[in-house]
């Protein structure tokens, strides 16, 4: 797993912790807790896979991972929809989200070549 991967996933994770607390209705705090668990979710598995692991399993790895930014993105517009989150804010680090997640297919591409030259 590329290093450049993990450190994105660690600043998507970071831009979300840095957010402000929300403090309000039961649920407001469940629907924002829920998307810094998908946020700080995907470096977490990308740091799992990323060691010790043989090729196949990183694969694995990392399309966890693809689908953990995508449910981070959902939860980021809900929350910038509702009104937990600024737009301005809610607009970079859903750009990040998008970096991220682009980034993760370039590497499942990556390993999937590779994967095949072993074959």
């Amino acid at each position: 797993m590329s290093p450049a991967l993990l450190e994105k996933s660690e600043q998507f994770a970071l831009s979300v912790l840095q957010l402000p607390r929300v403090r309000g209705a039961e649920e407001k705090r469940r629907l924002f807790s829920r998307l810094v668990r998908c946020c700080t979710g995907v470096g977490a598995v990308l740091h799992e896979g990323a060691f010790g692991v043989p090729l196949r399993e990183q694969l694995d790895f990392v399309t966890r991972a693809v689908r953990l930014c995508s449910m981070a993105l959902y939860w980021l517009d809900l929350c910038s929809l509702s009104g937990l989150i600024a737009p301005a804010q809610a607009s970079h680090i859903k750009e990040q989200g998008e970096e991220l997640r682009q980034a993760c297919g370039d590497e499942l591409r990556a390993m999937m070549g590779r994967l095949n030259e072993k074959e």
